[in-house]
């Protein structure tokens, strides 16, 4: 009706006399034209050459099923163009149409969209692969994508708020690059449906849900980005990296699952104004812990909870509730501990103190600039060697109440200039000290630690001395409490007597007791003076003994001797005694001068006394200093005669030894009686040994009796203890 109603109207104009309808076209052909190119334009600006549409039902590989754009128009592609192949453009799958590959070969993309009310649906034994194209998204799936096949996403594949990715038994998703669902992915749960290859992403892009289950490389990644309300089920599975972020959540929702697994680092981005609360006992990232944004409770009221982290931890931002009521939260680090922006919080007043420790293997660094608040300990576990760095300013603790103690090592190095007035080294909550029970060791080399509080030290202090104005220090400004030992080393440097170090100041020191000293290397002498902190040398040995043994050797007794450094050593006289200890010289070897080489020396007694035979040295130093060493104790009898029991020294304190003329390999019986016959204590020794060391530093003072058994033979002597 329409048409006859316009070509009644076309004839009608045709009875116009001429004038009139030159008018009328005139008027119209301007119109006409816009009309045509602006059709004509929005056409071009919406297709390329080269790009596909799906026109009908069909198989991909059908020519029938497509129509091309040729720069000006849609045609169904010539027998040499094809049908949509990784060279095309765009191609979509329409709605209301449904492409399938059930027949044709592997199909290739760079650029695919399925609309709203498309399909395409992979059929078994087909492989369909996305590349990695130059558009936000490769793969947009609004519409459905049914795979029975195997899917290979090498770049980016959207899955929009209205799309559905679905697959059967036989499917198989290999993503190398990147998938984002906003909707749904149904694959019944298989198992091995999903694999996600080194850098492969997986981004979950919308409320609740559910996590394909799936096989995670531990460089894969796995995001939460659309999370409001409820947190997605599928968390029962290992992970590689998890990152969680979403801007979307207001209110306070559980994490993790018993069965949740990671195998590498667990990052929180965003947690918009809600807080992400943990809901596992015990929680072990292999990887790093990396807090940039959110907030997050590790332990909450109900259950203490343990965080073990494998590697670093990293937090410029956002808030870590270690607890939030009366149960505690550990957090172990095995690696760096970053800490540079937002707050690590503990409640006041609620219950045990939460915990951050160290126990890593290898050297831990750690790096301050964020807040504390509450009672949280901090410890470095044995074994763990944590350092503060080099020349930081400031290492600000004092937002905590609780301690920072050390049971490994503990190291740190502060630049110190107090002409400005401010705070530096490691600032401690008032009342609070840094307790030792390990080892601390200012700077990695020479250093200065600097404790704004109180220190108290139960362990070893390792100090690096360098020259009489270069070495460690410690520097408190509250009460220093030193108990431990004091450990000095002097490095590439001899000191000289009367030299005195300021190794620890402090305003007040706790005193008594005064700790032990143990200085490297043992042939500088000092003392410790605990009011002050300062180490005062007292003596400078020439040389340093390692060790100093003797042995017989067919008819000689060789004598043999280590040391580990030397100082203007001229020569060590051989000294040998018998049973009336008077030393006499036998020898000499020249030492080498001054040496921090180790040097091994040897002496042959060619003519030694027959039974016992004792030797020391007697060292010079070039300028006529003698020292004396430890005596040692050989026995130059032979096998076959007496087997005289003789013991060293006598009268003796702590320790007295043993001796005898060693014979076969049989086992010998050493019983001590004291003066009255009683049986003090009986030892089983190696009778070949010919030695034996008996303690006595717990026995009275008094007589004591010294039996000896070999095989049928007894032997005893008698020795005083005083």
């Amino acid at each position: 009706m329409k048409t006859t109603q316009l070509e009644s109207r076309f004839l009608l104009r045709k009875a116009t006399p001429q004038r009139s309808q030159n008018r009328m076209m005139k008027n119209y052909l301007p119109l006409l034209a816009f009309l045509f190119l602006s059709s004509f334009a929005i056409n071009l600006s919406a297709q390329t050459t080269g790009d596909y549409r799906s026109i009908q039902d069909g198989e991909w590989n059908s020519r029938s099923t497509w129509q091309r754009f040729d720069g000006f128009d849609w045609f169904t592609p010539t027998g040499g163009q094809g049908v949509p192949k990784a060279e095309a453009g765009q191609i979509t799958i329409q709605s209301g149409t449904s492409v399938t590959n059930t027949t044709g070969p592997a199909l290739t993309v760079t650029t695919l969209t399925i609309e709203s009310g498309g399909q395409l649906s992979i059929g078994s034994g087909r492989q369909f692969t996305v590349n990695d194209g130059t558009n936000e998204n490769d793969l947009t799936i609004n519409g459905t994508l049914s795979l029975a096949g195997t899917l290979v996403i090498n770049g980016k594949c959207l899955i929009g708020t209205g799309g559905s990715l679905s697959g059967s038994a036989t499917a198989q998703i290999t993503v190398n690059g990147t998938m984002e669902n906003q909707n749904t992915i149904d694959f019944n749960g298989l198992a091995t449906a999903f694999l996600f290859n080194p850098g492969g992403s997986y981004d979950h892009a919308r409320e609740g849900g559910i996590i394909p289950t799936a096989t995670w490389d531990a460089t894969s990644n796995c995001f939460l980005s659309g999370i409001t309300e409820n947190v997605p089920t599928g968390l029962n599975q290992t992970f590689g990296n998890f990152i969680w972020n979403s801007a979307g959540v207001t209110g306070d929702l559980p994490f993790g699952d018993a069965e949740m697994i990671l195998l590498g680092n667990l990052e929180f981005r965003n947690t918009g104004t809600g807080q992400i609360a943990f809901n596992q006992e015990k929680l072990s990232v292999p990887g790093d812990l990396i807090l940039s944004g959110g907030n997050l409770l590790l332990a909450s009221m109900d259950v203490s909870r343990t965080f073990e982290v494998g590697a670093n931890f990293s937090m410029s931002a956002g808030a870590l509730a270690i607890s939030d009521g009366s149960n505690s939260g550990i957090l172990n680090i095995a690696g760096n501990f970053e800490h540079t922006g937002g707050t690590i919080s503990h409640p006041v007043g609620t219950g045990a103190n939460s915990e951050i420790n160290f126990n890593g293997t290898a050297l831990q660094t750690f790096t301050g600039g964020g807040i504390y608040s509450g009672p949280i300990d901090f410890n470095v576990l044995s074994g763990a060697i944590l350092t503060f760095g080099a020349l930081i300013d400031i290492v600000d603790l004092r937002g905590t109440s609780g301690d920072f103690t050390n049971f490994g090592t503990l190291m740190g190095h502060f630049l110190v200039d107090n002409t400005d007035g401010d705070d530096e080294g490691i600032l401690l909550a008032e009342g609070k000290a840094l307790i030792n029970e390990g080892t601390v060791a200012p700077g990695n080399s020479v250093g200065t630690l600097v404790i704004v509080g109180d220190f108290i030290s139960y362990g070893t202090l390792s100090m690096e001395i360098e020259d009489l104005f270069i070495y460690d220090q410690i520097i408190v400004t509250g009460t220093a409490t030193i108990n431990g030992t004091v450990a000095p080393e002097f490095i590439a440097y001899t000191p000289a007597i009367g030299n005195v170090f300021d190794l620890i100041a402090a305003p007040t020191f706790v005193t008594p007791p005064t700790p032990g000293l143990s200085i490297t290397p043992a042939s500088t002498v000092g003392n410790y003076n605990a009011p002050s902190g300062d180490l005062e040398i007292t003596a400078v040995f020439p040389i340093q003994l390692l060790s100093f043994t003797g042995k017989r050797v067919d008819d000689v007794i060789e004598l043999q001797w280590r040391t580990a450094t030397e100082e203007n050593n001229d020569y060590m006289a051989v000294e040998r005694a018998d049973h009336d200890f008077e030393f006499r010289e036998i020898g000499r070897v020249a030492g080498v001068g001054t040496t921090t080489e180790a040097q091994d020396y040897e002496f042959i007694d060619e003519s030694p006394l027959d039974g016992a035979n004792y030797y020391r040295l007697r060292q010079v130093d070039i300028d006529g200093k003698v020292e004396y060493h430890p005596v040692i104790y050989v026995d130059f009898v032979a096998p076959s005669q007496s087997r005289a029991l003789r013991a060293f020294p006598n009268p003796a304190r702590d320790l007295i030894r043993a001796s005898w003329a060693s014979g076969q390999d049989e086992m010998a019986g050493l019983r001590l009686f004291n003066g009255h016959g009683q049986l003090i204590r009986s030892y089983r020794v190696n009778g070949a040994n010919g030695t034996f060391e008996l303690p006595l530093e717990d026995l009275a003072a008094g007589m004591y009796y010294l039996h000896l058994q070999q095989g049928s033979k007894r032997e005893q002597l008698r020795f005083v203890k005083y």
